[in-house]
């Protein structure tokens, strides 16, 4: 037996490693399956400087000044009318479609991957010529090229995806049954897949609600229940002629 293990560490600038910021390699990775979770020291010092950066330029809820950091931000919790998970939820859900935008306009096999999915499978070379936007952040109503698609209203498209050459065209999806169709994507993110169910099921949303793909992070790896449970929801499901994995999207399987 390999007396060894795979270790995840942090090293600073003298070449000296920290016993705090030490962690299994197994545990790190695959936290969902060996119910560990990953080192929240090793974490900060690893996603921290993005997790300011999109919580500065694209959700513009908090300030530096001073190298003090500033709340623009209303927290749950100080208002009786406000419910601390819902907003919590709300919150990760625009920090998630922050970071896939980001990861789209850094990475053109990325970009190329989500556009696809928002066709529902469509994925061509064409998709290369397109970026992708966030209609509800800060970072596109600053963008001089992109900032008529600053929409944080439209409940229907967290993400789309714009020609780079002329931004006033969208993606679309570009079929005979759905002629002229401008493609994009939900995003959810919960730790409460009944949550996920009841919004879709609400009886007041009108049939075009959500005629795109909705991506849904769960927090507590329950997609394939609540996949299931909408499954069931034959009014809905049949009459909108869903699939899984096409117009309900485990995120986790496309970027952890």
């Amino acid at each position: 037996m390999n007396n060894f293990d795979i270790v995840v560490a942090i090293r600073h600038s003298n070449g000296t490693i920290d016993s705090r910021y030490v962690q299994p390699l197994k545990e790190f990775l695959y936290q969902d399956l060996l119910g560990e979770n990953p080192s929240i020291d090793i974490i900060k010092l690893l996603e921290g400087e993005e997790l300011l950066d999109l919580l500065t330029n694209d959700l513009g809820i908090v300030t530096v000044d001073n190298e003090k950091l500033k709340l623009q931000y209303v927290k749950p919790g100080q208002r009786k009318d406000v419910n601390v998970n819902t907003e919590s939820m709300k919150l990760l859900s625009r920090l998630a479609e922050a970071l896939i935008v980001r990861r789209c306009n850094k990475d053109i096999r990325k970009n190329r991957v989500w556009a696809s999915y928002a066709r529902r499978g469509r994925e061509v070379a064409s998709l290369d010529k397109y970026i992708a936007i966030g209609t509800g952040l800060n970072s596109t109503k600053n963008n001089k090229l992109y900032h008529t698609k600053y929409s944080p209203s439209d409940t229907q498209r967290d993400i789309i995806w714009v020609k780079k050459d002329d931004p006033m065209k969208e993606l679309q999806m570009g079929t005979i049954r759905n002629q002229g169709y401008r493609v994009g994507l939900q995003v959810k993110v919960s730790q409460n897949g009944a949550s996920v169910v009841k919004s879709l099921l609400n009886p007041e949303l009108n049939d075009m609600k959500y005629e795109v793909p909705i991506v849904y992070f769960d927090l507590k790896g329950d997609f394939f229940r609540v996949a299931e449970n909408l499954r069931q929801e034959t009014i809905f499901f049949a009459k909108r002629n869903w699939e899984i994995g096409v117009d309900i999207i485990a995120g986790r399987d496309i970027d952890r």
